[in-house]
């Protein structure tokens, strides 16, 4: 499988998480994913990889991945969406919503305003605002 990313001309960064990938304490929490697709993403808030992981949880798929706008971890499973990955065309998943929270910075949330709602769907490890 190809990676979303030219790594002689694009170099990835950590924004938010674990800068040691994972790691807490003396257990390594990555070393339990079952793939860990790279997604190009391209829309409203740059142009830049998702480095994300899947997981296996008992024959269900869960996505993990850090939303591009709020910089909160979400979990994607396959139990309410659909989902498919094959190691030679890449991951791929129906649109979804982060639900967390903005930052309000003091300003109280109303009517459900302050939410991130970043939609986002996933085709062959390409994503693209829903």
């Amino acid at each position: 499988m190809q990676t979303p990313y030219d790594s002689q001309k694009e170099e990835l960064y950590q924004v938010a998480g674990d800068a040691d990938h994972g790691i807490a304490s003396d257990t390594k929490l990555m070393n339990s994913a079952y793939a860990k697709p790279q997604i190009r993403y391209s829309g409203r808030y740059g142009e830049f990889v998702l480095e994300c992981e899947l997981y296996n949880l008992n024959g269900e798929l869960a996505l993990h991945l850090i939303c591009p706008r709020c910089r909160n971890a979400l979990w994607i499973k396959n139990t309410r969406k659909q989902m498919d990955f094959d190691r030679n065309s890449g991951f791929s998943c129906e649109p979804f919503e982060c639900t967390w929270e903005l930052d309000t910075d003091g300003r109280r949330m109303e009517f459900g305003l302050g939410l991130c709602n970043w939609k986002a769907v996933i085709d062959c490890n390409r994503a693209r605002d829903a």
